[in-house]
């Protein structure tokens, strides 16, 4: 009996989802626009409805923030990206492309001097139109730069500016150092020596002497004059605050009452949201001076906006043990502002490298970080996991290795001499390439 049936093969591959495209949307159209700042005004306060007494400000606040997104989905139009076609691909060049086309294979066929004279004229026709575009490009970037600069659009101006001249992001800025460590090591090092040391001052006990006194200072709840007074300084067309609400929101829509009453409840009864989520990254390095040191990143959210990476500080360490390692991070977020009440509360990650003295089952740093907030996640950073995994897949595939070494050999080719980089540029603008870093 013929048992045999079908086979398969079946192939798994890991791949990287694409992230879904960020929608962009047009404030400026809405800044605009009286209706679609009455109607926003409308969906916003139909989602949030007016706060009850018994709620904190952190609830009502969230609940502010989340009816602002609702409406914008709802109202604020979309803007789709542009996507600026070079030069080759313009409709004069791409016309004036194709005469030279049609006149070389013209002068392929019949190889006279008249046909020569039509190709030499449709190629500088060519020459010509490429300038003209270039030109007209470059002025219309100018007047980006101007409209931009009116605005005070400062960061879309340097952008644009930077695209002109082919400048990419300037290293002047960067503290020496030959590593992020050590960069990071001499900041610190420069800004403590130009700060000093605590200034001792005898006689600390001793009362100053007021120079102002019986001056007119209001500390009761903001009123709605203050609140004008600051909207007017508002600026459209600058970027959202952690919040993710805009200028043009603040400015045009009538929110005064929410905003002041969640100020006053912050004010008056010391009562300040506080919806703010952590995380804590750090990581442990030895510069070149063989001392030890750790880095301590923020990731914070608040009010379920994308949250933001923050560098905190460059902390030394004493040694390189678990507990001294808890110690010095546990004094590091004090001496920030860090309570231990707020940190029980919103406290949610630790992220660090995968090495024992970090993540012992016993007595590893997330260990007893772990014990002493219970509800704390700890996580293996997913870089260090990536480059272990990468790492040995390279050593069990030797083809792996000999494709790493062939690549190594072809950017030591270009890197290390200035005249196979400029053969390398020219011979991609020719092929219409671009190559990216070398």
């Amino acid at each position: 009996m013929d048992l045999s049936g079908p086979g398969y093969r079946v192939r798994l591959s890991l791949r990287v989802a694409k992230p879904s495209p960020r929608i962009h949307h047009d404030w400026e159209a809405f800044s605009r626009s009286p209706d679609l700042q009455a109607r926003y005004t409308v969906e916003v306060r139909n989602h949030f409805q007016l706060l009850a007494t018994e709620e904190g400000p952190s609830t009502v606040y969230e609940r502010f923030v989340t009816a602002k997104v609702e409406a914008t989905r709802e109202c604020v139009p979309t803007t789709e990206r542009i996507r600026v076609s070079p030069r080759s691909r313009h409709l004069e060049v791409v016309q004036a492309r194709a005469k030279v086309e049609e006149a070389r294979r013209s002068f392929d066929r019949e190889r006279t001097t008249e046909r020569r004279g039509v190709l030499n004229e449709a190629k500088q026709l060519l020459f010509s139109t490429y300038d003209k575009i270039k030109g007209e490009l470059l002025m219309e970037k100018v007047r980006r730069v101007e409209a931009a600069q009116g605005e005070q659009q400062y960061g879309e101006s340097w952008r644009v500016i930077n695209e002109m001249s082919g400048c990419k992001r300037s290293n002047e800025g960067q503290v020496a150092g030959c590593s992020p460590v050590e960069r990071v090591i001499s900041w610190f090092t420069h800004f403590r020596d130009l700060l000093g040391t605590h200034l001792t001052v005898d006689g600390a006990e001793k009362v100053i002497t007021a120079v102002l006194t019986n001056l007119e200072i209001d500390d009761g709840p903001f009123t709605l004059r203050e609140f004008a007074t600051v909207k007017s300084t508002l600026k459209q067309g600058k970027s959202a605050g952690p919040d993710g609400i805009p200028p043009e929101v603040l400015k045009n829509c009538d929110f005064d009452d929410i905003i002041l009453e969640i100020s006053n409840l912050a004010l008056m009864e010391n009562n300040k949201p506080d919806i703010c989520k952590l995380s804590v990254l750090i990581d442990e390095a030895t510069s070149l001076s063989h001392k030890s040191a750790m880095i301590v990143n923020l990731k914070a959210s608040v009010n379920g906006v994308p949250p933001e990476f923050v560098f905190l500080e460059l902390v030394k360490l004493e040694s390189q043990r678990a507990e001294d390692i808890e110690e010095a991070l546990l004094n590091c977020l004090d001496t920030t502002g860090f309570t231990e009440e707020w940190l029980q509360k919103n406290w949610v990650s630790f992220v660090s490298d995968g090495a024992s003295v970090m993540l012992g089952k016993n007595s590893g740093v997330a260990t007893r970080l772990k014990a002493r907030y219970p509800n704390l996640f700890t996580w293996h950073c997913m870089n260090h996991r990536l480059e272990l995994a990468v790492s040995n897949a390279v050593d069990e595939v030797q083809a792996v290795n000999h494709f790493k070494v062939f690549i190594e050999k072809i950017h030591n080719l270009y890197s290390q001499s200035n005249k196979n980089s400029r053969e390398l540029l020219e011979t991609a603008q020719e092929m219409g390439s671009r190559v990216l870093k070398i």
